[in-house]
């Protein structure tokens, strides 16, 4: 006989078996979709870190008025924003608040003794980690800081590598789970601006790459240029002729120039525009730069190869002494004549009527 009790009891077992097995598979995928969501507002929270400091490096090299002290986030607000400030170094409404970390943090300028333009400033955030909800205040966890400054440093602040004199270095307070960002600014060309978005909009601090070499460094859409040792310019000294229509003499040397007008087209392609071969008349007795005289000499082909191809040939036309006469090319009115030929005078026969003169008294008429 069958026992009813024991198999009831072995199916009872086996559901509570699968039982804990479906709850531990759901206890450990909901831990995981937690991490997950820690990781996630971590990576948010370093982005956002790299736009605070990118906006404390454009209060610091545009505002000569932002001296040394502890500021806060609002300092980089607009006022119409609630903030403290007349321009758009932050945009409006932003935090760091997250379910990571309260949004409080340190921000503290001082300046270099040893050079009073250089500001340094420090950005120190508080605890980052998972938050207590019986304390209401966070447990540090190293890794979650970590990937906060790992995102943060990933994006290059934009002033800081585009037109800003500035640096920024990341550090991490691995106990603390605190990040901490150290900012070193230049105030040093407050009076140079650069045009980079294509509006009327200047904005300044301009900077050269010291180590690359003095010819390929390039300055654009320059509206005033003051005295700076360190850039080697002197502004009294920088001219491109005078503004009274009078030819004037330039000591800036310029790359070749693009015109936009011109369909893009580099200024020395426009100024060299006849095509290669082109034959022109001129008054002088010295051809001119990019011209050879049309005497009959030969040319080096591997030197102007397009010439060359142009010409069929590796002598120039000798024009010297003799009219230029246009090519039959199958019209035949001067057959038989190829391109580049010479041809020696040859007079046509002249034909027409015999008239016969009879005097008058007033002089002579035809018949």
């Amino acid at each position: 006989m069958i026992n009813l009790k024991k198999q009831q009891g072995n199916a009872v077992l086996g559901a509570l078996l699968l039982l804990v097995i479906v709850s531990a598979i759901s206890i450990s995928y909901y831990k995981h979709l937690q991490l997950q969501k820690l990781q996630d507002s971590a990576k948010e929270l370093g982005y956002k870190l790299s736009m605070l400091v990118d906006g404390l490096e454009k209060r610091l090299s545009f505002d000569e008025s932002f001296s040394t002290g502890n500021y806060t986030i609002k300092d980089l607000i607009n006022k119409s924003c609630g903030g403290n400030t007349n321009y758009d170094y932050l945009p409006c409404g932003f935090n760091l608040a997250s379910d990571i970390f309260d949004g409080k943090l340190i921000i503290n300028v001082t300046e270099k003794k040893a050079n009073p333009q250089i500001r340094l400033a420090k950005i120190q955030t508080s605890t980052i980690g998972k938050k207590n909800f019986n304390s209401l205040k966070y447990q540090p966890l190293s890794y979650l800081a970590g990937r906060v400054l790992k995102a943060a440093s990933s994006l290059k602040a934009f002033s800081g590598n585009q037109y800003l004199s500035a640096a920024v270095k990341y550090d991490l307070d691995v106990n603390k789970a605190i990040v901490i960002a150290n900012l070193v600014v230049n105030q040093n060309n407050g009076n140079i601006f650069l045009r980079i978005d294509g509006s009327n909009k200047m904005q300044n601090s301009l900077a050269f790459n010291k180590e690359l070499n003095k010819n390929n460094r390039m300055i654009k859409y320059l509206s005033s240029i003051t005295n700076d040792n360190d850039l080697n310019i002197n502004a009294k000294k920088i001219y491109l002729g005078n503004q009274s229509a009078v030819k004037g003499n330039s000591n800036v040397v310029v790359n070749d120039l693009t015109i936009h007008s011109m369909g893009d087209k580099p200024l020395t392609s426009l100024l060299n525009s006849m095509p290669i071969g082109s034959v022109i008349s001129y008054a002088g007795t010295i051809p001119p730069q990019g011209y050879f005289e049309c005497n009959g000499a030969s040319f080096n082909t591997a030197t102007y190869p397009k010439l060359y191809a142009a010409l069929g040939s590796n002598k120039l036309p000798d024009l010297r002494g003799v009219f230029i006469r246009g090519w039959d090319h199958t019209r035949g009115v001067d057959t038989n004549r190829g391109i580049n030929s010479y041809q020696n005078d040859a007079l046509q026969n002249i034909t027409g009527k015999t008239a016969r003169f009879v005097a008058t008294p007033d002089g002579y008429s035809s018949s």
